[in-house]
């Protein structure tokens, strides 16, 4: 599931370099797939020209021979993530506690929560045939979350430091997925970076469990 319009693309052979607006590392990464391509190179030039830092994303079951191309790049394994995923509830939970301001794109007030997540980028989040929901409290937490088909993929959570320990963050993703069931999904996931154990607990508890698991080359 693309969970952002790229606004470059390059294919060598089965591997994918995608750059997008959004500046996560998740939507401006190589995708190696099957054998390392002849033309490597090529895939490594997208990068500099929109002003990136050349990275991989790697599967967790991701062959010798790639790790080998990746190192002749002079890149390096630099951390880890998960996939967690998990059916969700015929009957979705209803968020109680803060109101939470629900919003079909990324708006002025959403930013100036996540002051990290660049303006330009609001309108890349959700590639083409996707459903984005934004989720807001006032002015000390968000989530968000792209819907296609049946799955729905959340992320974009932050909280501010001052309003932290709150339960905020889970109030957010209580809203989302009650979300997601309206609109049709069946199923969510989350990409966590594989340190943070705050953020494993919080889906774990939802019933989420680790699927798979992937590196990032820098």
């Amino acid at each position: 599931m693309r969970m952002f319009k790229p606004i470059a693309r390059r294919d060598v052979g089965d591997w994918s370099a995608i750059v997008s607006a959004v500046p996560n590392r998740r939507a401006n990464a190589i995708y190696p797939v099957g054998a390392v391509p002849d033309r490597l190179d090529s895939l490594v030039s997208l990068y500099p020209l929109h002003g990136r830092p050349v990275r991989c994303k790697t599967p967790d079951w991701v062959v010798p021979a790639t790790e080998d191309a990746l190192r002749l790049l002079r890149l390096r394994r630099v951390y880890g993530a998960h996939v967690m995923a998990a059916e969700l509830a015929p009957s979705p939970q209803v968020s109680r506690g803060h109101p939470v301001v629900i919003t079909s794109a990324i708006d002025a007030d959403w930013l100036a929560v996540n002051r990290g997540f660049p303006a330009a980028a609001s309108s890349s989040y959700g590639a083409e045939g996707t459903t984005t929901v934004a989720a807001r409290i006032g002015d000390a937490a968000v989530g968000l979350m792209v819907v296609a088909d049946d799955w729905a993929g959340i992320g974009g959570l932050f909280t501010t430091p001052a309003q932290r320990g709150q339960g905020l963050a889970r109030q957010i993703v209580t809203c989302l997925l009650s979300e997601a069931a309206a609109v049709g999904a069946e199923r969510a996931f989350f990409q966590v970076v594989e340190s943070n154990e705050p953020a494993m607990r919080l889906y774990g508890s939802y019933g989420f469990e680790v699927v798979s698991s992937y590196a990032y080359w820098e």
